[in-house]
């Protein structure tokens, strides 16, 4: 296999995971849309149920489930995005590995992982 179909093959794998990597991030903010409603729903509805069991019950079983399972989905998105991201970062480190004599062409990565926490971004060039 020649060098152009490598780099380009990379290409694409690289506008694919970047693809799934928001991907990732919309099901997280969906998770947490739903999440907020669905709980919203259950607390409300909680609070106007008559029954003290039946409050006892919504509030000691149900409403922790519901925020259980929303937090394991939102954390699975999140693992989901972040093992992408570690993945991006080897592919933009192996594309510009080919670029000896300038600056490689992909770096976001690379810039999240030395500008994580920085209020003020500084750019790379």
């Amino acid at each position: 296999m020649d060098f152009q179909h490598w780099f380009n093959a990379a290409l694409k794998e690289y506008d694919s995971l970047r693809t799934e990597s928001l991907t990732a991030m919309k099901n997280q903010q969906s998770t947490l849309q739903f999440g907020t409603a669905v709980l919203g729903v259950s607390l409300g509805l909680a609070f106007n149920v008559q029954d003290p069991k039946a409050r006892f019950l919504a509030f000691s079983v149900l409403i922790p489930v519901l925020s259980l399972v929303f937090f394991i989905l939102y954390a699975i998105e999140f693992g989901r995005m972040v093992r992408v991201g570690r993945y991006i970062d080897a592919v933009e480190r192996r594309i510009n590995a080919l670029f000896t004599n300038m600056e490689g062409p992909l770096g976001w990565e690379q810039w999240l992982e030395h500008n994580v926490g920085n209020r003020t971004p500084r750019l790379a060039f």
